[in-house]
């Protein structure tokens, strides 16, 4: 009996260890032996060249961006990021106001900075690339899911029956078809069912897809939250005269969100690493710029470097997003 109730340890050293030995091999080709300066001709087998990170740095981050209107990108990150500390903020002071922002104005005004609208000079969207792009295509097609999917979980829990079928049947269709199926659609069927002078950029064709798919999960999500709200809330809201609208805005949508925030945060995640999808469409994203520069000989060996710094990048935004949304939970228990 005691040695049954040693082996457990035994095998969690051994694990451990394991763990260890491989993560102190990793540390050294990563940092100790690594290159960060000098020439490509210096680096040298037992460490990590991250001289190819440094000389594609501008690259890898913009793809092929022109460099003298690169201060878009950094105006419409710097918006960007403001509207998602105020939306995932705690308290309610002004969020209404910038999730209306985000969701009407936002899109439309990146849209039109990035591609040269009001004078500027006109930037295609096969310019568009890099990290900047995964980050784009995240950050527009959650602002632009989230409202859609938290309408089909109304419209799916809803009283009347054509309204509840019609949104059933629209989530069920979407969430049974794969993403890479959605993307080929959007990039190779969807034209042939629009006239020639009135098909959409590719690009937009992308977003409009991507956000109807993600929107179909989040309302699933929202779904759960709207179900777990209990009946009591109903009731009380009924004995306080509210109506229907007044019922679902002050009571029940709060608390569903404040229940289902993990899963969307979850899926927030998904959408981010699953932007990546978007190189096997043609767009020209971070994987897609990696692949590029490794044709070239000089960087051909170095591939572990370029996608270990990939794997680094989305490890640290998914990383950061999940931390923060831990922060925002314990924010919401200590405001209700």
């Amino acid at each position: 009996m005691k040695i049954k109730k040693i082996i457990p340890y035994i095998f969690s050293f051994i694990i451990m260890i394991v763990c260890i030995y491989y993560f102190l091999i990793f540390f050294r080709w990563f940092f100790l032996d690594a290159n960060f300066l000098g020439d490509v001709s210096m680096c040298h087998v037992s460490g990590a060249c991250w001289i190819y990170v440094i000389d594609n740095f501008k690259i890898l981050m913009f793809g092929i961006y022109p460099s003298d209107q690169l201060w878009r990108v950094y105006v419409i990150s710097f918006v960007s990021m403001l509207c998602v500390f105020f939306i995932l903020s705690p308290y309610p002071k002004h969020k209404s106001f910038v999730c209306v922002f985000s969701i009407i104005i936002l899109p439309l005004a990146v849209y039109c900075l990035m591609y040269g609208s009001f004078n500027l000079v006109r930037v295609p969207t096969n310019y568009w690339g890099g990290l900047f792009l995964n980050l784009l295509i995240s950050f527009i097609v959650i602002t632009i899911s989230f409202p859609i999917g938290l309408l089909l979980a109304i419209g799916r829990t809803s009283d009347y029956k054509i309204i509840s079928l019609f949104t059933t049947f629209v989530i069920e269709i979407i969430r049974s078809v794969p993403l890479i199926t959605i993307l080929f659609f959007a990039t190779v069927i969807l034209p042939f069912f629009m006239y020639p002078e009135n098909v959409y950029d590719k690009f937009i064709r992308i977003l409009i897809m991507y956000s109807i798919f993600s929107a179909c999960y989040l309302a699933e999500i929202i779904r759960g939250g709207l179900q777990s709200v209990q009946v009591g809330q109903n009731e009380a809201a009924r004995s306080l005269g509210l109506n229907e609208f007044q019922k679902l805005y002050l009571i029940i949508l709060p608390q569903a969100l404040r229940l289902s925030f993990p899963d969307i945060i979850n899926q927030f995640i998904l959408i981010i690493k699953s932007s990546t999808l978007v190189t096997i469409v043609g767009l020209f994203d971070i994987l897609t710029i990696v692949k590029t520069t490794l044709i070239d000989v000089k960087w051909a060996p170095y591939y572990k470097e370029a996608y270990t710094f990939v794997a680094l990048c989305f490890w640290l935004i998914c990383y950061s997003l999940a931390r923060y949304s831990q922060y925002i939970e314990r924010g919401y228990k200590l405001y209700r």
